[in-house]
C-alpha cells in the first residue's frame, strides 16, 4: 500500500461515466489518497464477493475492489471507529478490523458460538472501547477495540437481531424476527450499557429492522409484511416516548432534522418512478416532510440506504443486485453533486480525512 502523496494507478479503465468519474479495477497496486470514501457493497447473496470501494476526492477516482483478500460473503454493516473500520460479514460469521489510513486488513474476528456455529453477525455500533455486533443467533457480542477480542455475549430474547444503537446508558436492538416470516418479533431489546445485561423487550410494530440514534433518542424503523405503512417509533430512556406511521425505506440524521427516501419497489419493483427523498424536523414530526425529491434523480434506478457525512447526503443505488451499483452525493436541497461506480448493492458510505 503507497503511502505518498503522489497517486500510482495501476487498474483497468472500466466505465468512464465522465471527465471526471472512473471506475478502476484493482490490480497490484492500490489506489491512495488523503481524503475520499469508503463504500460498503454487501455482494450478491451468499456469493463471495463482498467488497470495500474507496472513492478519491483528490482524482475522483474510484477503486471498485480496494481490500486485497476479499471481505467474504455478505457484507452488512460497517463503522468507524478512530482510525479504524469494523465491518461485519453475516455469511463468513466475522468482523474485519481494517486500518482507514490505507484499507489493509488488521484482523478478522471469527463470531461462532462455542459449537462452532456461524452466529451471523449483522450490524453495529460502538461506545467508548468496544464495538457491539448484533447476531442472527439471538445475541449481542461484545469486542474490545483495544484487543480487538470478543470478551462478552449477551442475549436478546428475540429473534433475528438487526439494527443497534447506543443512547444514554443502554444498547437498543432491533429484534426483527425477519427470517420467521410471516411471524416476525416485533420487539427492541434494551441492554444496559455498563453491565452488559439484558433488561427488557419494548412492544413495537412487527419486524423492526432499522435502528439508529440521535442525539439521547433511539429511531426504529418497523415494516411489518412489506405490504403496509412502515411505522417508526422513537425511544428515549427505556421507553417509547412517540409513533407514526410513515412510507421510509432508510433514514438518516443531520442537523436536527431526519432526511429519509421512500420507493414502491417493495410492494411493487417496478414502482421506482415513486422514489422521493424527504426530511422531518425532529422537533415536529407529525408535520407534513418537505420533498426535496418527487421523482427518481437522473440514472438512479433502486435506491437501497442513505448516509450523511459531513452535510453531504449519499444515497446508494442497487440498480439490479446481479449489476454494479452506484453512489449519488447530493447535497441537502437534494441538488446532486457527483456520482460514481461501485459493486453490487452498495450500503454503506463513510468519509475518510
Amino acid at each position: 500500500m503507497m503511502k505518498t502523496e503522489k497517486i500510482l494507478i495501476l487498474s483497468l479503465l472500466l466505465v468512464l461515466f465522465s471527465s471526471c468519474f472512473k471506475d478502476i479495477e484493482q490490480e497490484n497496486e492500490v489506489l491512495y489518497s488523503e481524503k475520499g470514501l469508503y463504500v460498503l457493497c454487501e455482494g450478491t447473496g451468499s456469493d463471495n464477493n463482498a467488497t470495500l470501494s474507496y472513492f478519491s476526492f483528490k482524482d475522483s477516482v474510484c477503486v471498485a475492489d480496494y481490500f486485497k483478500g476479499g471481505l467474504g460473503k455478505n457484507a452488512n454493516d460497517m463503522i468507524r471507529v478512530g482510525a479504524r473500520l469494523y465491518i461485519a460479514v453475516t455469511e463468513s460469521a466475522c468482523v474485519w478490523v481494517v486500518d482507514m489510513t490505507d484499507g489493509e486488513g488488521i484482523k478478522r474476528i471469527s463470531l461462532t458460538d462455542s459449537q462452532g456455529n456461524n452466529r451471523k453477525p449483522r450490524r453495529l455500533t460502538s461506545f467508548g472501547d468496544c464495538v457491539y455486533v448484533s447476531c442472527w443467533d439471538g445475541t449481542v457480542v461484545k469486542i474490545s477495540v483495544l484487543n480487538n477480542e470478543v470478551v462478552d455475549v449477551c442475549s436478546t430474547h428475540g429473534e433475528y437481531p438487526e439494527g443497534i444503537a447506543v443512547a444514554g446508558n443502554k444498547i437498543y436492538v432491533a429484534n426483527s424476527g425477519g427470517m420467521n416470516y410471516p411471524n416476525y418479533d416485533s420487539t427492541v431489546a434494551v441492554i444496559d450499557l455498563a453491565n452488559f445485561q439484558w433488561e427488557k423487550n419494548i412492544k413495537v410494530m412487527s419486524n423492526p429492522q432499522t435502528l439508529k440514534s440521535y442525539k439521547d433518542k433511539v429511531y426504529v424503523l418497523s415494516t411489518g409484511d412489506y405490504f403496509v405503512t412502515p411505522q417508526l417509533s422513537v425511544i428515549r430512556d427505556g421507553a417509547t416516548e412517540k409513533v407514526i406511521s410513515r412510507n421510509i425505506v432508510d433514514f438518516d440524521f443531520s442537523d436536527n432534522r431526519m432526511y429519509f427516501f421512500y420507493t414502491g419497489a417493495f410492494v411493487n419493483p417496478s414502482a421506482n418512478k415513486d422514489f422521493n427523498l424527504s426530511f422531518l424536523d425532529l422537533d415536529n414530526l407529525d408535520a407534513l416532510p418537505v420533498v426535496l425529491h418527487q421523482n427518481t434523480v437522473e440514472g438512479m434506478v433502486m435506491p437501497y440506504h442513505i448516509n450523511i457525512e459531513d452535510g453531504t447526503i449519499y444515497v446508494s443505488d442497487r440498480k439490479l443486485s446481479s449489476t454494479s451499483g452506484e453512489i449519488f452525493a447530493l447535497d441537502k436541497d437534494g441538488n446532486l453533486l457527483y456520482k460514481f461506480p461501485v459493486l453490487y448493492n452498495p450500503s454503506k458510505v463513510l468519509k475518510k480525512d
